[in-house]
């Protein structure tokens, strides 16, 4: 499963990735508000009674990204789908700031402890040598890996945020992609989904009238 590459923490090498990880940093106190929040809603909501639904896995219903195989949905937001969707992985561009990528990833029947898994990713992390992890935080039921990406060519640096959380019997994977100047925006509508990610059909869904 390649969310993230990484690598584990050593000397930055460059003026401009010293400059990200000291930006990034900053940012750690809303880092761990996300875990937090993550720690409790992984358990929270039951996917109780949904409606019938024979189209595609995922659709976008009056603002409303909708996941009818894994029961869950999100605010659109300042987000917009591309291309096809899949029951397992959607990706998302940000409407305002180029270059800026969310992705969620459900691995179904994942039965591999969390801290297993975070150990999973830093070691398909350290198969690219342009990336450094700044930050790696855990909790019973969440962790958080922030990174920055030193840039290849014309492209910019960039900050790479991924969220992992369990729920039930499988895993679910937040990822943020971010130009380094952008990401301080980008941060707070990756937040809002998260915020916003739901679990509950048994309810009246928010895009029905």
């Amino acid at each position: 499963m390649d969310l993230m590459s990484s690598k584990p923490m050593r000397p930055l090498r460059s003026p401009a990735t010293l400059l990200a990880a000291a930006v990034a940093l900053v940012l750690v106190g809303a880092v761990g508000t996300l875990q937090a929040r993550s720690a409790g809603s992984s358990g929270k909501g039951e996917a109780g009674q949904g409606e019938s639904h024979g189209g595609p896995p995922v659709e976008v219903r009056e603002g409303f990204v909708v996941n009818f195989v894994h029961r869950y949905y999100f605010p659109l937001g300042r987000w917009k789908l591309t291309g096809t969707p899949e029951e397992d992985f959607q990706e998302l561009q940000h409407a305002s700031l180029p270059g800026v990528i969310l992705r969620v990833l459900v691995s179904p029947g994942s039965a591999r402890p969390l801290d297993d898994e975070m150990k999973a990713l830093r070691a398909k992390a350290a198969e690219d040598p342009h990336v450094h992890i700044l930050m790696e935080s855990r909790e019973r039921q969440a962790g958080v890996l922030l990174a920055v990406r030193e840039g290849k060519g014309s492209e910019p640096l960039a900050v790479l945020r991924t969220l992992c959380f369990n729920r039930g019997k499988d895993k679910y994977y937040l990822r943020l992609e971010a130009p380094a100047d952008s990401y301080e925006k980008a941060s707070r509508d990756f937040d809002a989904v998260f915020e916003d990610l739901k679990f509950e059909f048994r309810f009246k869904l928010p895009w029905k009238k």
